[in-house]
C-alpha cells in the first residue's frame, strides 16, 4: 500500500471512530441530564407539600362556601402539619386575608397556594387550636 492511500484509510477509520465516540458521549450526557431532572422532580414532589396544600385548600373553600350562618366546622390538620414539619417549615401554615376574602396555605418556604372564598366569613372566623392539630371555622 502506498503511503498516501494508507493515510486516507487511517483518517477515515479515525473519523468513524470519532463520530461513534461523539455520539456515545452525547448520549451519556443527555441521559445524565434526564436522570438529574427526573431526580429533582422526585425530590420536589416527593414531600407532597404541593398536593397537600391543594387538597386542604380546596376542602376549606368548598366547606366555607357551603356553610350556613351560625355553623361551626372543625377540620383535622394533622397531616398537613406533618408535611410542614418534614419540610422544616415553622411559620404559620394558614394565613387569612379578610380584606380580600382569601387564605393561603403553606407547608414549605418554596410552596404556597392562595384560595378565595365567597362566603361572608372573616379572618376572625378562622381559629387554629392550641395544639395546631385542627382548624375551627365559625360563621
Amino acid at each position: 500500500m502506498s503511503n498516501g492511500l494508507h493515510k486516507i484509510i487511517f483518517n477515515m477509520k479515525n473519523k468513524k471512530a470519532q463520530d461513534t465516540l461523539n455520539s456515545a458521549v452525547i448520549f451519556v450526557l443527555l441521559n445524565a441530564a434526564f436522570i438529574g431532572i427526573l431526580g429533582l422532580a422526585i425530590v420536589m414532589f416527593g414531600t407532597g407539600a404541593d398536593s397537600f396544600e391543594k387538597i386542604y385548600g380546596q376542602k376549606i373553600v368548598m366547606v366555607t362556601d357551603s356553610m350556613r350562618e351560625g355553623s361551626v366546622l372543625e377540620m383535622d390538620l394533622k397531616e398537613i402539619y406533618n408535611v410542614a414539619n418534614k419540610n422544616n417549615f415553622e411559620d404559620n401554615i394558614l394565613l387569612v386575608d379578610k380584606e380580600n376574602n382569601n387564605f393561603t396555605i403553606k407547608t414549605s418556604s418554596s410552596t404556597g397556594h392562595a384560595y378565595y372564598f365567597s362566603s361572608d366569613i372573616t379572618s376572625s372566623s378562622f381559629f387554629l387550636t392550641p395544639q395546631k392539630n385542627s382548624l375551627i371555622i365559625k360563621t
